[in-house]
């Protein structure tokens, strides 16, 4: 889970899993490189899965409506 690419944890429109593609591969790997430079597994604050995929998917939500809404506030100033 920690390393897999985001765009994995959610299904296509036709309802099939997304399959993996060399750009998931080099979002793996950037993972990878992440951990070998801070010595931090990925998202090392959080303590589950569950919660990793949550976050993914809100972080996922959040961009499709136009970022947080703090963000979209502060941009249209």
């Amino acid at each position: 889970m920690r390393w897999m690419a985001p765009e994995l944890f959610v299904e296509q429109e036709d309802g099939f899993q997304v399959r993996p593609s060399e750009q998931s591969d080099i979002d793996s790997f950037g993972g990878i490189m992440s951990q070998i430079l801070t010595n931090e597994i990925p998202y090392y604050y959080l303590s589950s899965d569950a919660a990793i995929v949550l976050c993914i998917l809100v972080v996922r939500l959040e961009t499709a409506l136009g970022g947080p809404p703090g963000l979209v506030i502060l941009s249209s100033l």
